[in-house]
């Protein structure tokens, strides 16, 4: 379509929005002008044989020994991923809905957890979406402590094990590097 009949079709549709509905569409023309462009290729083209074979070909194997480690760190985690997110299931749905605390649920949350930052311990990428589960976990958790008069407690040390475990991920330990009474060697 020529840019003409393009705006002419917008116009059209534009005409039976509410003022809201106008207001969003122009915040959203804007949005799309101040989008940045991509370079056009043959502007790049000037660029073609300026990398030096070599280094090519080092480029091309350190993207191939990164990609190997990330399907390697998926293989390994995949199975605990599912135990995580099946707990975190168990244990937050009831939590929400019939306020009971499933603590069966949060054990296996807890012991997979604990798994993964031992699996994960010496890994340098680290998949961001295991690691918001139990972030959003112990958020709600903690959220949820102050009505569960009688649980308070409860809910919020289970918040402060998960918040534990994702910090020693973070920092690539797991919970057997902590051993009560004896000092760390960092």
């Amino acid at each position: 379509m020529l840019k003409e009949e393009l705006q002419e079709e917008l116009k059209r549709e534009a005409e039976g929005l509410s003022p809201a509905q106008l207001q969003k569409l122009v915040q959203f023309a804007r949005k799309v002008k101040e989008s940045p462009r991509g370079t056009p290729g043959h502007t790049l083209r000037r660029f073609i044989g300026s990398i030096p074979s070599e280094d090519l070909k080092l480029m091309m194997e350190a993207i191939d020994e990164g990609c190997g480690q990330v399907d390697e760190i998926h293989e390994l985690i995949s199975p605990i991923e599912n135990i995580i997110r099946e707990a975190v299931t168990n244990l937050l749905v009831p939590l929400q809905t019939t306020r009971v605390i499933k603590h069966e649920a949060f054990m296996q949350l807890d012991e997979a957890s604990k798994q993964l930052a031992k699996v994960l311990k010496t890994e340098e990428f680290v998949p961001k979406s295991v690691l918001n589960e139990l972030y959003v976990s112990a958020q709600v958790l903690r959220n949820e402590a102050p009505y569960f008069r009688s649980e308070t407690a409860t809910l919020l040390s289970m918040a402060n094990q998960l918040e534990m475990t994702l910090a020693l991920i973070l920092r690539g330990e797991s919970h057997e590097d902590r051993i009560p009474n004896v000092p760390r060697v960092i």
